[in-house]
């Protein structure tokens, strides 16, 4: 077991001795704290000085020496998982005892020191040592020979604040009560799922346009595997002779008076001199713009800025600056409808097929089920080539009253691609629900942007300054081998 001698600042300066990491002291050996004289002397003088924190510990610390003097043992128990720790008073020293010369007794950490050192004297078996976190009386229990042991940096107190901290404190509470009074504004950013969002880095899968030969090699591909017919049915070709299957054709059986029409010359005409050119002309198209095609779906990403109001009224005449940095472009709100659209048919494919090409014309049977059919469509007013009725729009009235705890586009709202969005709101309320705001950024092909930032910034005409969140943003590109995906896309 050891015995520890503590000074004064161990009352004054440490946590409670039953919240203290003994072992980190003593090695996880039991031990018995003594309580010098000096040290109770020193604590019934600190204990009258006002109300600091060092006459408050020193009134706690003279509460728990009472305990250990009331105690029938004289001890009292600091800790007892682990190491068992005690706290007593050692027994009254030889007052004709021999002290050494080398010891300024007017001082109290030497005084301290005197009294282990006689301790030992009369204790000669036991491992007495000091406790202290001072370097002054460590040097000086060493010159005497005795032993010591560190207080650890973790058992002090934080320190004690000035009268400079204090003043700042004050200052702080008359801040916070005059924010008490205005509303308090906070912006966070967060990603689609609603989690923090401290900065973006995204990935976009870059693709080159495709140069002119490469263009001409794909379109020659795209002609060989569907070239153009020059030859059709009655015109070189033989005309069917069955009726053709299916509702028309079941008919058609109906009738001995069925038979093939061949194709006209103008439908062949308009075949090969203007459908089959224009299939073409629309590859052509397709292939020039098939790059940023592909890059779509990749060139945007996801975005939302919550706002919130947690002060103790609302907020008045508030405007949402949203800012898209660096080349960055936030693009324009999504409809309801496009929404809805786009959760029936999920996500769309990550680039527009090339048409099918034309079909050659081709005969048509003509029979009693024809005429009938077209007989019957027309009695219900509907053409018989294109059978779909006329559907009125539906155009509902618009509000002409403005929700004064909602946000409204300032200018009206975005139906392009642009740097910056601005939304306004009468009032904000208080405790209200936060308010999202989504947004789409999308990173142009004009220039290869890599580091830019989005900024959200809110002000209110009672609110003392301006809020602002920023979210950098990192891009890095993967390039792409477009001749490669072009021929996997053709038809």
């Amino acid at each position: 077991m050891l015995i520890l001698f503590v000074d004064t600042n161990f009352f004054l300066q440490c946590r409670d001795p039953a919240e203290l990491a003994w072992e980190q002291a003593t090695g996880g050996q039991d031990a018995l704290v003594l309580i010098p004289r000096t040290v109770q002397q020193e604590v019934d003088r600190l204990k009258q000085a006002g109300n600091s924190r060092r006459a408050k510990r020193a009134r706690k610390a003279s509460s728990l020496f009472r305990r250990i003097i009331e105690s029938p043992d004289l001890k009292t128990a600091a800790h007892d998982a682990g190491p068992r720790i005690e706290l007593s008073f050692p027994p009254p020293p030889d007052p004709h005892r021999a002290r050494p010369a080398q010891l300024d007794l007017a001082q109290a950490d030497d005084r301290i020191i005197e009294e282990a050192l006689a301790y030992r004297a009369t204790h000669p078996n036991e491992d007495v040592r000091l406790l202290t976190h001072d370097t002054n009386p460590m040097l000086t229990a060493r010159h005497c020979g005795l032993p010591c042991v560190a207080v650890p940096d973790a058992w002090l107190l934080p320190p004690e604040p000035d009268e400079r901290d204090k003043a700042l404190a004050e200052v702080q509470r008359r801040l916070d009560t005059l924010e008490r009074v205005h509303p308090a504004i906070a912006v966070s950013a967060t990603d689609g799922e609603g989690n923090p969002m401290q900065r973006v880095r995204h990935r976009i899968d870059a693709f080159k346009d495709l140069a002119e030969a490469e263009i001409d090699g794909i379109l020659a591909e795209l002609q060989a595997n569907h070239p153009i017919a020059d030859s059709f049915e009655g015109h070189g070709k033989p005309m069917p002779t069955r009726p053709p299957l299916g509702i028309a054709g079941g008919l058609a059986g109906f009738s001995t008076r069925g038979r093939y029409e061949p194709p006209t010359e103008a439908e062949i005409e308009q075949y090969r001199d203007v459908d089959y050119p224009a299939w073409l002309r629309a590859a052509r198209t397709w292939l020039e713009e098939l790059p940023e095609q592909l890059e779509a779906p990749v060139r945007s990403f996801g975005l939302s800025f919550v706002l919130t109001n947690d002060g103790a009224r609302p907020a008045e005449n508030v405007v949402v600056e949203i800012r898209a940095q660096g080349g960055l472009l936030i693009a324009p709100p999504k409809s309801r409808d496009e929404d809805d659209a786009e959760q029936t048919d999920g996500a769309p494919d990550r680039a527009p097929r090339l048409p099918q090409p034309p079909r050659p014309p081709a005969a048509r049977y003509r029979g009693l089920a024809s005429s009938l059919t077209d007989s019957l469509l027309r009695g219900y007013g509907l053409d018989p080539v294109f059978a779909t009725p006329h559907i009125p729009p539906f155009l509902p009235q618009g509000r002409t009253e403005r929700d004064p705890h909602a946000f409204y586009w300032k200018g009206g709202r975005p139906v392009r691609h642009q740097s910056e969005w601005t939304l306004t709101c009468a009032e904000f309320r208080h405790k209200a629900d936060p308010e999202p705001f989504d947004l789409v950024i999308f990173v142009p092909r004009t220039a290869l942007i890599t580091k830019a930032a989005v900024t959200c910034r809110v002000s209110a005409s009672n609110l003392p300054e301006p809020v602002s969140v920023t979210v950098p943003v990192a891009i890095a590109y993967d390039e792409k081998d477009t001749a490669a995906e072009a021929r996997l896309l053709l038809p």
